[in-house]
């Protein structure tokens, strides 16, 4: 039995690629922006418009929670769009004052969780000490992810060094 081989003239160039990587960086844009949106309509009662519906912020401590917070969330944004222009370099020198902003949410979060157990308050229908438990533990497990985020990063660039962007196979932006 004989087996024909077909040899085009012309060798063609096999690209390895992810099918829906063009729409990445729209998507996790857009997600961004939408978790901006839900963060301002879920909080623009209690904190953003808080003036307009005669609700005071009961402590400084909480006003800092929330501007730090928000910044988080800004952050996320500034972050992705970043990545989406092709501005990698901005994105990773803006990742360590993601880190040191981190830092300051947890030392807030601690504050503020502590406040309103000062206070006695807490969700409608909790005891003010139960629900202490939760923004503590939620504090934890952020501080945990800060931190091995930051150890990993330390650990891919004392690897690979400084990556190219164009150097990853079937990737057009390193994130």
């Amino acid at each position: 039995m004989a087996t024909l081989v077909a040899r085009p003239s012309n060798p063609t160039k096999v690209s390895i690629g992810v099918p829906g990587r063009r729409y990445d960086h729209f998507f996790f844009s857009t997600l961004a922006v939408v978790m901006l949106a839900t963060v301002f309509v879920g909080f623009a009662h209690t904190y953003y418009l808080a003036g307009v519906f005669h609700a005071p912020l009961p402590s400084l401590i909480i006003h800092l929670h929330g501007a730090a917070f928000s910044c988080w969330i800004l952050l996320l944004v500034a972050q992705t769009s970043f990545v989406s222009a092709g501005r990698v370099d901005i994105h990773r020198k803006l990742g360590i004052a993601g880190f040191l902003l981190a830092g300051l949410m947890v030392t807030l979060g601690v504050l503020a969780a502590t406040d309103s157990l000062n206070r006695g308050t807490g969700p409608t229908g909790l005891d003010a000490q139960f629900f202490y438990v939760i923004p503590m533990t939620d504090m934890l497990v952020f501080a945990t992810l800060v931190f091995c985020a930051f150890r990993f990063r330390l650990l891919f660039t004392a690897l690979l060094g400084e990556v190219d962007d164009q150097a990853l196979p079937g990737r057009d932006q390193a994130i």
